[in-house]
């Protein structure tokens, strides 16, 4: 057991939690102008590219290259975007005048960082507690460390108990990569600040998508503080922020990609930055490549639906610039595949979920698999009312999209909730065919909906943002002649 007190590795686990900073800095002077004009916004979207970034190549260097996973390999992954800058465009390197913060930015911010620094402390001054942080999440990172490669003997042995070893690596690998820059100690609690870093940047994203898409800062602000105080995505080990599972870096991942599409010139710019969010998100979870290529079907949609609102000259310009960001995009979710299936090759499949025994046994008559998935219903229902885990979010977006539907029809509201729906979507169709859909989605439900939180809030925003401009339906006001 780690010891816990006045020996926390607080100081090196904040520098290894810094290293994705160094290499996602210059890679965020590609992200789209409205990122790169507010400091906040764009260093949360540089830790994120950062992580990206340290995490993608780590992988390829380990299973392509062959190279150790120490120092002398992982330095040069973090500094050569930092290079590639220095001799090319030097103009996005600096840090912005930050613009003068509005008041409801400001209250934002401030709710955003108390709950972030706690969650920061905590995670630096006490053990992993939650089962699968203990069993999988953080033992990965470590062994990982300590053989210097990415599929460590613990995996890629048939007779050693490890739990879940096939499971993908990326937040493994962002750890290491950190702790073997500042040569953090080996105590499993100098990695842990990376999830909350996740959870801060995900809420600066978020802040500055709804401030932009609504031009509602109160909106923006009321959004971003109830995603900062929403009890189980924030204070939850077995899948919110202050555990060790991946569900809030893939939220992250997934609401950055979407906000970069949403606020981004079309073209390779914007293509390249998505792209290597979504090819990160296929390495954080098993979930990542079903739900990256919804997003892109959505994404798809909406530029389809655009091309044809286009007369012929403007279409064929239009019809380029999707192409040329649609090609980055591919090509990085493509890689990611590749890698992912490169990690997983050595490795046996045991003590883990084999999805095609189960697809292989399940009953797939549509009726049963409708009564199972109607059988999760209730749970969905009593979870998305508990006020203990999710305070007022589900029961308040309801009431706000009765009373303002029309904030509903626009590109973002429809992206923001393909994303919310995509995770609870993929969840039922995994509970419609699994032999015991109760017990599964009693560990699981919650864990989709945080996957989809970033559509949730971005949503709640945009009705805000309604609300906010204009008064609640009723009768006019009487006049006193």
């Amino acid at each position: 057991m780690t010891a816990v007190g006045g020996d926390a590795p607080i100081l090196a686990g904040l520098l290894s939690a810094c290293v994705p900073f160094v290499a996602g800095w210059p890679l965020s002077g590609l992200s789209p102008r409205v990122f790169r004009s507010s400091l906040v916004s764009r260093l949360a979207m540089a830790w994120l590219l950062g992580a990206a970034w340290c995490g993608v190549l780590a992988l390829a260097a380990s299973r392509v290259a062959g190279l150790p996973m120490r120092r002398t390999t992982l330095l040069p992954i973090v500094v050569l975007p930092l290079v590639l800058w220095a001799f090319g465009r030097t103009r996005d390197l600096g840090f912005v005048r930050p613009r003068r913060p509005s008041h409801p930015g400001v209250v934002a911010g401030v709710v955003a960082a108390a709950t972030g620094g706690l969650l920061v402390l905590g995670a630096l001054s006490w053990p992993v507690f939650d089962w699968d942080g203990r069993m999988t999440w953080s033992p990965l990172a470590r062994l990982v460390r300590m053989e210097r490669t990415a599929t460590p003997s613990a995996l890629t042995d048939p007779w050693a108990w490890t739990s879940h070893p096939r499971y993908p690596p990326l937040v493994a690998l962002v750890q290491v990569t950190g702790l073997e820059i500042v040569s953090a100690p080996e105590d499993e609690r100098s990695g842990r600040a990376v999830h909350p870093l996740f959870f801060v940047s995900f809420l600066a994203i978020l802040f500055r998508a709804v401030r932009v898409l609504s031009r509602s800062p109160g909106a923006a602000a009321i959004a971003t503080s109830l995603a900062s105080s929403t009890p189980f995505l924030a204070f939850e080990t077995h899948g919110g922020a202050a555990g060790a599972f991946s569900d809030m870096p893939l939220a992250a991942l997934l609401g950055a990609a979407l906000a970069v599409v949403l606020l981004g010139r079309a073209g390779i710019r914007t293509g390249a930055v998505a792209g290597l969010l979504l090819a990160a998100a296929v390495l954080t979870k098993n979930e990542g490549l079903p739900l990256a290529l919804w997003l892109l079907l959505a994404a798809a949609a909406l530029a389809a639906a655009g091309l044809r609102a286009c007369p012929g000259p403007a279409r064929r310009a239009r019809f380029r610039r999707v192409v040329l960001t649609a090609v980055p995009i591919a090509l990085f979710v493509g890689s990611s595949v590749l890698l992912l299936e490169a990690f997983r090759d050595p490795i046996p499949n045991r003590y883990d979920e084999d999805y095609g025994a189960v697809l292989a046994n399940a009953r797939l008559e549509p009726l049963v698999m409708a009564k199972k998935a109607a059988s999760v219903l209730p749970l969905l229902l009593a979870e998305l009312t508990r006020v203990r885990y999710w305070g007022l979010l589900w029961p308040l977006l309801g009431f706000l999209a009765v009373l303002f539907p029309r904030a509903l029809s626009g590109r973002a509201a429809f992206s923001a909730a393909a994303l919310l729906a995509g995770p609870l979507g993929l969840g039922f169709v995994v509970y419609s065919i699994h032999w015991d859909p109760l017990g599964l989605a009693d560990t699981t439900l919650n864990r989709f909906l945080v996957q989809g939180s970033f559509g949730a809030f971005l949503l709640l925003g945009l009705l805000l943002a309604a609300g906010l401009r204009r008064p609640l339906p009723g009768p006019p006001p009487k006049t006193v002649p």
